[in-house]
């Protein structure tokens, strides 16, 4: 399952940030970047697509109550 993140949905609550620490990350604005805990540290930033990430199976249950929780309904669950 990929986890994705709409940036225009979100108005930066960070509830997503709170359940799944593991894949979302907050940025200086305290705006959601997904990452996966395996990935390398971007040089830049713009190495990757920071708004899609693929949910390991053992965290699958709490990013859907991530994407349940978004006020704003800015994450999606998907294939």
């Amino acid at each position: 399952m990929r986890l994705t993140v709409d940036p225009t949905m979100c108005v930066g609550y960070g509830a997503c940030a709170q359940l799944v620490p593991e894949i979302v990350q907050l940025d200086q604005w305290g705006f959601p970047i997904l990452e996966a805990q395996d990935a390398p540290p971007p040089v830049t930033g713009f190495e990757r697509d920071r708004r899609t990430v693929e949910v390991p199976p053992p965290l699958e249950h709490l990013a859907r109550r991530a994407v349940h929780i978004c006020p704003k309904l800015a994450l999606a669950m998907g294939h």
